[in-house]
């Protein structure tokens, strides 16, 4: 792991550096004008898209605050680590999966601070003495007192606010025309370089994830698996088709099947002991993403990266408030795009000639541009 010396971690075991009656350093870094966002997994879900998109909504309160520092705040209680609807996360494996995920709070532009608790008095003590001090927070007290969390449009109280419905983005992206966008997780950016400039120098690399729930030790929503055969039809496809592409395929070791290893225009970057934090860096670094409706294409979704997400969920219309069959969100960039359909490996290499064109338009017009100069 590279150094992530501007972030600070907390563990909650020692109350002495942040009791409510103690200077602080989230506020008193000189010049900077904070927001707090909290992730209290008490009614937050482990989750890698909703982790993104709650992170999506702190960065753009923020900013409509006038804040310039974003500082997150998770807490993880050992006694009750997660909310009803994961009860497989207990005492005794919630490290592994705060672990895992942890990466992904590292993704926000505005990011000074990552603290994580494990003791809600200590945790408590902070937050009020933030409030007191006049700091902002997402979700507010008073959502965060009711264990839930509110992006504007619906709100699906029975699971703690999530989704996460983009009303907030859209109405930001409307007032102001643009969306910020999502980082590489600090640290991260030198490896994903060092990596693709050994192992796809001079390709056109893909980064791709075909959410595969089923094979895991707690599957869910196995309507949003894609079905890894016509995945495996469309990559063969591809290797004759495009053969500058490198498709480089994300998710854990349950989530890819072991004969992509001998397609020579696949690489996985778990077969290299990478984890989630590179994975997250190797996607803002690619040319495009690819991918079914996930967590990844989640960070995809607001990252500045071509993409072509396949498999939206019906259901999601509500929460994006995009009609099904629209192709692209509201705040999308070029190239950016989604489908509703289920994939097929006559979709896949449709919706991925179409994205490739533009990639190879941008690069004619990004050589003319720099002949010009």
């Amino acid at each position: 792991m590279d150094g992530l010396k501007p972030a600070h971690f907390f563990t909650g075991y020692e109350p002495m550096i942040a009791t409510a009656d103690m200077p602080d350093s989230l506020t008193q870094t000189h010049g900077a004008r904070p927001f707090l966002g909290i992730y209290d997994y008490r009614y937050a879900p482990y989750s890698l898209g909703d982790t993104i998109t709650w992170q999506m909504n702190v960065l753009v309160i923020a900013i409509e605050s006038g804040a310039n520092a974003i500082d997150h705040i998770l807490m993880v209680d050992p006694k009750h680590p997660a909310c009803w609807m994961q009860p497989h996360i207990n005492t005794a494996n919630y490290l592994t999966a705060l672990q895992n995920i942890f990466p992904a709070y590292l993704c926000s532009p505005l990011l000074r601070n990552v603290r994580v608790f494990r003791d809600r008095t200590t945790f408590n003590d902070l937050l009020a003495s933030h409030l007191r001090s006049g700091l902002q927070v997402y979700p507010s007290p008073g959502d965060h007192l009711r264990r839930r969390v509110r992006s504007g449009g619906i709100v699906n109280l029975s699971h703690g606010g999530f989704p996460l419905s983009h009303s907030v983005l859209n109405a930001f992206y409307m007032k102001n025309g643009y969306l910020p966008r999502l980082v590489a997780p600090r640290g991260y950016e030198r490896s994903a370089r060092m990596f693709l400039a050994r192992h796809a120098a001079g390709r056109t690399v893909v980064a791709v994830h075909m959410r595969q729930s089923g094979l895991g030790s707690n599957p869910s929503a196995l309507h949003r698996d894609s079905p890894m055969a016509e995945w495996v039809h469309f990559l063969k496809m591809a290797a004759v088709r495009w053969p500058d592409v490198l498709f480089v395929v994300f998710g854990g070791y349950h989530e890819w099947e072991r004969p992509l290893m001998l397609l020579k225009n696949v690489l996985v970057p778990r077969t290299f002991g990478l984890g989630l934090a590179h994975e997250l860096a190797l996607l803002h670094h690619a040319d495009m993403f690819m991918g079914s409706s996930s967590g990844f294409s989640a960070a995809a979704t607001f990252s500045s990266v071509p993409y072509v997400i396949v498999n939206v969920e019906h259901d999601f219309s509500r929460y994006s408030e995009v009609p099904v069959g629209e192709l692209r969100y509201p705040f999308a960039l070029d190239n950016q795009e989604i489908y509703w359909e289920k994939e097929t490996a006559a979709l896949l290499a449709a919706c991925f000639e179409r994205a490739y064109r533009g990639l190879r338009k941008r690069t004619v017009s990004e050589a003319a541009s720099t002949a010009g100069h």
